[in-house]
């Protein structure tokens, strides 16, 4: 049976199931910022004791539909890059883009002649470029990993800004008269205290994340600028080996 100092390294190394990994990082994080919303803004109480099972199963379905979201759209890899500059500086460096430019090809010949003419197979431990096919999956995860915390921080803290301004209007307008809400919001003086500090915190998470990885067409930051430091080196070695793509398309095209 493994140890826990075994199963945290087993964890943290992403060469294995790299994908299952950030889901389940994506996973965590989601499930407690749910769990803080649905404490703040529906039940006022760590273990709130009207926590019917509708409301569990409500709260269920809604984690997985956002881990599903957040997980299974890759924006960054299938984005439009105009319009995204996030978008922008991960596809920067595309070595099928480099394939694109070099031969003259279609997308779909280039993906396919990076991929499996050349990454793909470089999966093989004992293949002499396996630290570099490594190191592209590896930042290329954490590139998705920062992209969706800051896109999910940013959302939440937009929804909970949308839900304070209207408890806000519904306390001045008077529309909110029951005993309990103004007694809770009012009289004991925590007048959407809990709410204010969770919209910040989103708020906050959002910014430190955009700020540290910080995407433009000429400079990027953070995780994106050590993606496009290995995808630099792999196309260079595109570049060295260049001739080999050349040959196969032109066996491909007598053989047609």
């Amino acid at each position: 049976m493994k140890t826990l100092l075994e199963l945290i390294k087993s964890f943290t190394n992403l060469t294995q199931n790299t994908k299952q990994k950030y889901r389940y990082l994506m996973s965590i994080i989601i499930l407690f910022t749910l769990y803080f919303f649905s404490e703040i803004y529906l039940f006022n109480r760590l273990i709130p004791e009207t926590f019917s099972k509708t409301t569990f199963i409500i709260l269920f379905i809604l984690f997985w539909l956002i881990l599903s979201i957040v997980t299974d759209n890759d924006t960054l890899y299938s984005g439009k890059p105009e319009k995204n500059n996030f978008v922008k500086c991960f596809q920067k460096f595309y070595p099928s883009n480099y394939l694109i430019e070099k031969l003259k090809i279609d997308s779909e010949t280039a993906q396919y002649l990076w991929f499996t003419k050349a990454f793909n197979t470089w999966a093989d431990k004992n293949h002499k470029r396996y630290g570099y096919w490594k190191s592209t999956l590896e930042r290329g995860f954490m590139c998705r990993f920062v992209y969706i915390n800051y896109q999910f921080f940013k959302y939440v803290g937009i929804v909970s800004l949308i839900i304070n301004l209207v408890l806000i209007f519904f306390i001045l307008t008077g529309l909110v008269t029951t005993v309990e809400f103004v007694d809770t919001y009012l009289r004991q003086k925590t007048y959407l205290s809990k709410e204010i500090i969770f919209m910040l915190s989103c708020g906050l998470i959002s910014s430190i994340i955009y700020f540290f990885n910080k995407s433009k067409e000429e400079k990027c930051q953070g995780a994106f600028k050590r993606f496009n430091e290995i995808n630099q080196q792999n196309i260079h070695w595109l570049e060295e080996n260049i001739d080999e793509f050349k040959g196969y398309l032109s066996n491909k095209e007598k053989s047609e």
